[in-house]
């Protein structure tokens, strides 16, 4: 590191300064010297931080090359910002191919797409989901449904500033109840082995629910 050099007003002869006393220059020297020194000292220190940062984002770097894991890391918009080697080695792209492209490009299926289409909603709306999962869809789930969203703040006190939606899961159900789920204004996913088919169709809009004022 650069040793930084002495303070400028130490190279003013005091005889060059007229109407001042000496010790008044001399005062004033001292507290220029003081700032001066607090200067240098403050850039030294935002020097060292920056190394660490350095330092920081090279492990970083360095971890991310070496999982074998997957990563992805996009915006709210689903749009790729940072991969690592394990994803473009899979896809057989780059980084920089990769970067900006959406995430969608990625998944091989139709319920990947939908799982991910159904997490960004949530993700954008910001609304917290209340989740009921049943092995047979009946009426008498809908009923149970509808008390715990009607009652939901009663037992969530702590989330009355917030936003709800609600979303039934399923493994088997007449049509038309599925039909009546949807009725209600609630998400619905048919759920399996190895499944997980979102059947909320197109142009769906969720009910919301809010505490009362």
């Amino acid at each position: 590191m650069a040793v930084p050099p002495p303070s400028p007003l130490q190279q003013v002869p005091l005889s060059e300064i007229e109407g001042i006393d000496e010790a008044t220059w001399l005062d004033v020297i001292q507290k220029m010297d003081e700032v001066y020194s607090k200067l240098v000292s403050d850039e030294i220190e935002l020097e060292e931080k920056n190394a660490q940062l350095e330092q920081s984002q090279q492990f970083i770097f360095s971890l991310l090359s070496a999982m074998s894991d997957v990563l992805i890391a996009c915006n709210q918009d689903g749009v790729i910002e940072e991969t690592n080697a394990a994803l473009c080695e899979l896809v057989g792209r780059s980084e920089d191919a990769l970067r900006g492209s959406p995430v969608l490009d990625l998944l091989a299926d139709e319920q990947s797409v939908q799982r991910w289409q159904l997490a960004m909603y949530h993700t954008q709306t910001r609304a917290g989901v209340v989740v009921e999962i049943k092995s047979l869809l009946d009426r008498r789930a809908i009923e149970q449904m509808r008390r715990t969203m009607d009652s939901l703040f009663d037992w969530l006190p702590e989330h009355r500033d917030k936003e709800f939606m609600g979303m039934v899961a399923y493994v088997d159900g007449q049509q038309d109840v599925r039909e009546a789920v949807l009725a209600e204004g609630w998400h619905l996913v048919q759920v399996g082995d190895d499944l997980f088919k979102v059947e909320t169709p197109p142009g769906f809009r969720p009910r919301i629910y809010r505490a009362a004022a």
